[in-house]
This record gives structure tokens, sequence and C-alpha cells, in this order.
């Protein structure tokens, strides 16, 4: 891939937001913890008896209420979107990571942290992830406000975390495909900085080799 593409390294750094390359960094002390399955089931059951609500209450659509009460459960039962989808979202300053950013329009495919895959915050806190409910209106206009994402470093970390967690090779994506638009010096940086293993470390750095 072409070596002209502009790299980024972004980091929350403060308790406070951060603006870097015209997005939102974060920092979260406590993310929550995500619902468990009793708590999920009893949120659908109470969202399913709202739905049957006529339109005359508050004038909205069914399917529209319907699919913006699908989107509030994910997002608040998990912290930020990661992986492939945040690798998709386009970032202000950058090159996309990924080629796939129509699939941003289905939000019931979007990873996110904690379930699609582990959530790191235990890792890394909320560093590299922003408010990304702008970028992602352009896909999904159901977007709620403040709506995080991983940027394109955090999403790698994720996903190698992930996968080598589970023992498993990152599927759909090499570091030789995304090499010119994604940080790999920074990835590398926050693999080295979080509190693993040696022998977990090395083999998320394993996946970098192609580029080396």
């Amino acid at each position: 891939m072409s070596a002209q593409r502009s790299k980024s390294c972004s980091t929350a750094i403060s308790s406070e937001c951060t603006s870097t390359s015209s997005i939102t960094y974060l920092t979260v002390t406590d993310v929550g913890r995500p619902p468990n399955e009793t708590e999920l089931n009893e949120a659908h059951a109470a969202e399913s008896a709202k739905l049957s609500r006529p339109i005359a209450e508050d004038g909205v659509f069914p399917q529209a209420r319907r699919a913006r009460r699908v989107f509030d459960r994910m997002r608040a039962a998990h912290p930020y979107l990661t992986g492939l989808t945040a690798l998709n979202i386009p970032i202000p300053g950058r090159l996309p990571a990924d080629w796939h950013s129509f699939g941003l329009a289905n939000v019931h495919s979007w990873m996110w942290a904690g379930t699609t895959l582990r959530d790191t915050s235990h890792l890394i806190g909320m560093t590299g992830v922003y408010d990304a409910t702008e970028a992602l209106r352009r896909f999904a206009p159901e977007t709620t406000e403040g709506t995080l994402a991983a940027d394109y470093e955090r999403a790698v970390f994720d996903l190698l975390y992930h996968f080598v967690m589970i023992s498993k090779p990152v599927p759909n994506i090499q570091a030789r495909d995304i090499d010119d638009a994604v940080d790999f010096g920074l990835v590398k940086s926050l693999i080295r900085s979080a509190d693993l293993h040696t022998e977990t470390q090395e083999t998320m750095i394993d996946w970098f080799r192609y580029c080396d």
C-alpha cells in the first residue's frame, strides 16, 4: 500500500475531552458493567410492550421507534464500537483503514466492545476512544448522540487481543492491508504498555511481521 498516506497517533491524555484531527477523544474511568442476560431479556420485554403503542401517542412510525430502541439497547449494553466496524468509520484528516463503510448502515452488524470483541478497557482504559456520532449518522441516521468508537489504532489493538485470547487468527484483514492508514508504532506501544503476559504481547505483535 502507498506509504504516502498520513499516519496519526491519537491518545486520550486527561480526564477532559481533547480535540485531535477534528475528533474528540475521551477518557472514561468507569465504563460500567454490561447487563447480564436476564436484564437484557427484561429490557427487551419492556421495550416490546412499548412498541405496541399506537402511532398517535408520539407520532412516530413503529419501524422507526423500533430501530432507535434496538440501537439504544445495544449502545447502553456496550461501551464503544471497535474492530472492523471502527476501521470503516471515516475519521477527519485521515485515510480510511478499511473500505466497506457501506456496511455501517446496518447497525445490527456493528462490532461492540464487550460482545463481538472483548472489552479491553481494563487494559488501556479508554485510550483512542472518541465520539463518532457525526460520522456514523452519515450511514445510520438513528445513531444516538454520544456513540463512542475506537480509532484505528485502538481497533487493531482490540482485534489482536480478542483473537489471541481465543487462539484464532484475525479474520478478513492482514497487516499489509492497512499499513498505510494505521500507525503500527502506536499499536505496538499500546501492546507493550498493557498489563499482559509477555507471551501474549509477542503473539499480538507477531501479526505485524508482514510489514516489518
